[in-house]
């Protein structure tokens, strides 16, 4: 798979390569190939995800990623347009998700996860689903502590 990153063009191109792996037999290539990528290529694969509504199937393979690759991925996430980050909550509340949604806003920094939280997507039902879900993942607290500080940072 690494071989092979430099002559795929686009960020659909990486996506649809991923998607149709065996992702319990290449998660470690997946991780390999994400934590050498570019921010604009992180960034290109994330657009995509946006305009092919493929969100849900990138959160997918998210999951499988160490957490300093997936922080820098949620990194690079945060600082993309609030549209893309809303259809990122919207994909995830269709495909009720929030099990993969969770590593990603954990991996974000206290800035960019008060953003996040800000956007106007949220409602009790959407935080509800994600708190389950982050409780069930035993990141409940964490995602707590972080989304207080975040609160304070924002003033």
């Amino acid at each position: 798979m690494l071989a092979v990153l430099p002559y795929l063009e686009s960020g659909e191109d990486m996506l649809m390569v991923a998607f149709n792996a065996e992702l319990d037999r290449v998660s470690d290539r997946i991780e390999l190939v994400l934590s050498q990528a570019s921010e604009e290529r992180i960034r290109d694969v994330l657009r995509v995800g946006y305009e092919k509504d493929l969100f849900v199937e990138a959160l997918t393979f998210l999951g499988l990623l160490s957490d300093e690759t997936l922080t820098r991925i949620a990194e690079v996430a945060a600082g993309m347009d609030t549209e893309v980050l809303a259809h990122m909550v919207i994909s995830t509340q269709r495909e009720n998700a929030w099990a993969e949604l969770v590593p990603v806003a954990a991996a974000m920094p206290a800035g960019s996860l008060a953003q996040f939280l800000k956007l106007d997507v949220w409602n009790a039902e959407n935080l509800s689903a994600i708190a389950a879900a982050a409780e069930r993942d035993g990141r409940f607290e964490e995602l707590w502590q972080r989304a207080i500080e975040a609160s304070a940072e924002l003033g």
